[in-house]
């Protein structure tokens, strides 16, 4: 039987490669909410800085302001959930190449259990050989 060892090396190759495609994804997610929370922190500062100054300017530049952050916020919505379903593409990936790897590992072991197996039963069938052997010899 052949040894399925260095395939199941590149099955966890392949794994780790996508974990890391996975962990990749997911810090780009996190940079786009990181940058989306901060944005909305800066509004909430404004808005407050612009109603305490009660001048005309002032909300007018934040009412544009808003608008332009309202704008990026929404690039950022747009970012993250294009993000999302490369992640959930990237989980499937994952799964499946975990799955395989899985498989392969578990022919492995019964392949080895197998030829255990068969090596016990030969050494059984040695041992009753030379056990009989002696037992004729002590008969003779």
């Amino acid at each position: 039987m052949a040894n399925l060892k260095p395939l199941i090396k590149l099955r966890k190759f392949q794994v780790e490669e996508k974990q890391k495609i996975l962990a990749a994804l997911l810090r780009e997610v996190e940079k786009f909410e990181g940058h989306k929370r901060q944005l909305l922190v800066q509004i909430k500062e404004e808005r407050k800085t612009a109603e305490d100054s009660n001048d005309y300017e002032t909300l007018a530049s934040y009412r544009m302001y808003a608008q332009n952050a309202r704008l990026k916020i929404q690039y950022y919505d747009l970012e993250i959930n294009k993000y999302n379903m490369l992640i959930s593409k990237a989980q499937e990936d994952m799964r499946e190449a975990f799955s395989e790897q899985k498989k392969i590992e578990i022919i492995q072991e019964n392949r080895e259990l197998e030829e255990e197996r068969e090596e016990n039963r030969k050494d059984s069938s040695r041992m009753d050989e030379v056990g009989l052997e002696s037992y004729i010899r002590k008969d003779e």
